[in-house]
């Protein structure tokens, strides 16, 4: 029998778990509940822990959208006692709250009902499953100067880090220990930057890309400056010193293909003008030798 998470006692909305059921509603383990006016209801642990069911049916929908908007003032949801309200900067109510440890945090009415915020963080990290701390360690161009109380959607820490460029940089724990982030950015602009200066560009037109002959990863016919209509026919097209030519529109892929294939006599008696006037660029690049031969130039 697959192992649930014991919810017996514990209080989401007006209903407090009493004890689980043999029933499973999705793979999801389901509860009897006692609400607070006494009714009986059964609900499944994501039910309880999403906030779809806080109730035994006994508050009405209007209702039930006042109490989105009571005072919770007061009130204490685990280790966290709320201090006050708190507008978030989407419009939605927050709470700020003051957990035993110390610590304060800002928790929304649904996070504080449906039981899905019970502490600042403290007891995760009572639990054996305390965040990493990652002050002063280096993950490429960024070393973590302090954690922020910021989230991510997954519920990561943010980190406010500092890139060897110079910049100020805010990033998620996850990303950082997977590497998945290394600067600011400036690491991928530098890379652009290289790969540019490494091309030959003539009359706005690149000789490397001329050379290139695959189609993009996106195209829906698997040919280059072949595109479908939405009519069903085929269009034929060619890029030419920074302008994009219209070759026809025909009603079968092979004829579109040969109407561009016709089209690529302009880039290959352009690439052979290129190499004639500029022969040292083909003695310098290996790659452009390589796209050369192949193209039979």
């Amino acid at each position: 029998m697959p192992k649930y998470e014991d919810l017996t006692g514990k209080t989401f909305g007006r209903l407090t778990v009493v004890e689980i059921t043999d029933q499973r509603l999705n793979r999801y383990a389901v509860w009897r509940c006692v609400c607070a006016c006494g009714g009986e209801c059964l609900a499944s642990s994501k039910q309880l822990k999403v906030g779809t069911i806080a109730d035994c049916g006994c508050v009405s929908g209007a209702r039930r959208k006042d109490l989105r908007h009571e005072d919770l003032t007061g009130r204490e949801f685990g280790r966290l006692t709320v201090v006050g309200p708190q507008m978030k900067e989407n419009g939605r109510m927050a709470w700020e709250c003051e957990c035993t440890c110390g610590n304060t945090r800002v928790a929304t009415t649904g996070q504080l009902l449906a039981g899905r915020l019970r502490s600042c963080g403290c007891a995760s990290q009572a639990s054996g499953r305390a965040y990493r701390d990652l002050v002063g360690q280096r993950f490429g161009r960024l070393v973590a100067l302090e954690r922020t109380e910021m989230r991510d959607s997954r519920g990561s820490i943010i980190w406010r880090c500092a890139c060897d460029c110079g910049n100020e940089f805010l990033c998620c724990s996850d990303s950082l220990v997977r590497g998945n982030t290394r600067s600011c950015g400036c690491a991928a602009r530098e890379w652009r930057a290289q790969i540019s200066e490494k091309l030959h560009r003539s009359d706005g037109t690149c000789i490397e890309r001329l050379l290139l002959s695959k189609p993009r990863n996106d195209s829906g016919t698997g040919l280059v400056g072949v595109t479908r209509t939405r009519s069903g026919r085929y269009a034929a097209f060619i890029g030419f010193k920074g302008q994009r030519y219209h070759l026809g529109t025909y009603e079968t892929i092979e004829e579109a293909a040969a109407a561009r294939e016709d089209g690529e006599q302009l880039h290959l008696d352009y690439l052979r003008a290129y190499i004639e006037r500029n022969p040292e660029v083909v003695q310098r690049s290996s790659r452009v030798r390589q796209l050369v031969r192949e193209k039979a130039i």
